[in-house]
């Protein structure tokens, strides 16, 4: 393999880098490529771990738009606040959790460092990004000094602004003409190193032009990373994180991670909002149901084991945060128009010798009775059949 040959490949896998998204078990990836059809992905199917694994954003021109919707990785209460969810939206399960519980009134210092989030000088949990431990960091500062009756409706707001899908339209279409420029300047700058600079390889040979290509390929990524960083600043405020300063610092010194500038700046505007919320905002009516069925499902029949603790208050605060997202997602679904009920509904069995489902991953078994290994030993629920028609016998 030639000098030139290496290089292009070189370009070529610092590309595909960018288009991988890291995703947590229970973070979700909104892509549209083409037209303004969005699809979802829940976790990443590619070098997975027990805590999330990599997906692929839409790579070729042109170019495509990527959201990640993160679930909270906490439990709140007026008592305290628990580093633990019950949500496990990936069929692998939960991802690895501290489940440090700390009271309110016990908070005196509360700290963020990158993604991590201190109570008390230790580590309480570490947050999916930044932006998360900063939110989270702050309303635990609020919190502790506010009463019992304060906190419990500082969470019911937290909650509400948590499945406000219109706060996520109007955030996109906030950003909408500072990703266009950027989806723009990026495939100004995808033809440079895909095909102006392979063509000019070929032709002239690199040592005869690399100084005008290098020159070409500054402007753009300084133009990018400009761009970047005045659409950051409209959208975000002053605002700045490790994050954000790493985003700005890869595009100046690496191309390709310049013509992916757009997905830095639109992968964290749904921000802290549920991603059932950012479905409702961005998806047609088949991919939120889809996602409505399986969020629901997670909260009505949770993954066992189930959260468990010698301390009766860490315990209350994960049953009663598990109980008011399930009260947002449901009135989520009833102004989508959709009937929580009818999303919990039994499948039809899909062989005649099928006599059982798990009611939370739907899978089909040949028994009447038992337990789903995968969803951590959930008893199964038994077929009847009404006039040829699938149903529930009993509930689990």
């Amino acid at each position: 393999m030639s000098e030139q040959q290496t290089l292009l490949l070189v370009l070529a896998l610092i590309y595909g880098g960018e288009c991988a998204f890291w995703l947590g078990r229970n973070d979700v990836l909104f892509s549209a490529w083409v037209g303004k059809a969005w699809r979802f992905g829940v976790g990443g199917p590619l070098l997975p771990n027990d805590r999330g694994g990599f997906r692929l954003a839409p790579i070729l021109p042109p170019l495509g738009t990527s959201l990640v919707a993160r679930v909270m990785p906490l439990s709140l209460s007026p008592d305290g606040a628990l580093a633990w969810t019950g949500v496990s939206l990936h069929p692998d399960g939960r991802p690895p959790q501290p489940g440090g519980f700390a009271r309110f009134e016990d908070m005196t210092l509360i700290e963020r460092e990158g993604r991590k989030v201190f109570l008390n000088g230790a580590l309480f949990l570490k947050a999916p990004t930044s932006h998360h431990a900063t939110h989270i960091a702050r309303e635990l500062a609020a919190q502790s000094k506010q009463s019992r009756e304060q906190r419990a409706e500082a969470q019911r707001e937290w909650l509400r602004r948590h499945f406000d899908a219109d706060l996520v339209k109007r955030r996109l279409e906030e950003a909408r003409i500072w990703q266009r420029r950027l989806r723009c300047a990026g495939l100004v700058l995808f033809a440079s190193l895909f095909v102006a600079l392979p063509v000019a390889m070929a032709v002239v040979g690199l040592a005869h032009c690399w100084p005008i290509v290098l020159a070409a390929l500054l402007v753009q990524t300084g133009t990018q990373a400009f761009l970047f960083a005045r659409a950051h600043q409209s959208l975000f405020g002053e605002r700045r994180d490790a994050d954000t300063f790493t985003h700005l610092l890869t595009m100046l010194v690496a191309p390709p991670a310049a013509v992916r500038a757009h997905d830095c700046l639109t992968m964290n505007l749904g921000g802290t909002a549920h991603p059932l919320a950012v479905a409702r905002a961005v998806c047609g009516p088949g991919e939120f149901r889809a996602l409505a069925g399986l969020v629901l499902r997670d909260l009505v029949y949770p993954r066992l084991p189930q959260f468990s603790s010698s301390d009766e208050a860490a315990v209350a605060t994960e049953t009663r945060w598990r109980a008011a997202l399930l009260a947002g997602v449901e009135n989520l679904l009833r102004n989508a128009e959709l009937e929580p009920a009818a999303l919990l509904a039994a499948p039809a069995p899909s062989e005649p010798c099928n006599r059982s489902h798990c009611p939370r991953c739907l899978a089909q078994f040949i028994t009447d009775s038992g337990r789903c290994a995968d969803c951590g030993g959930r008893e199964l629920v038994a077929f009847r059949v009404e006039g040829g028609v699938a149903a529930d016998a009993r509930r689990s």
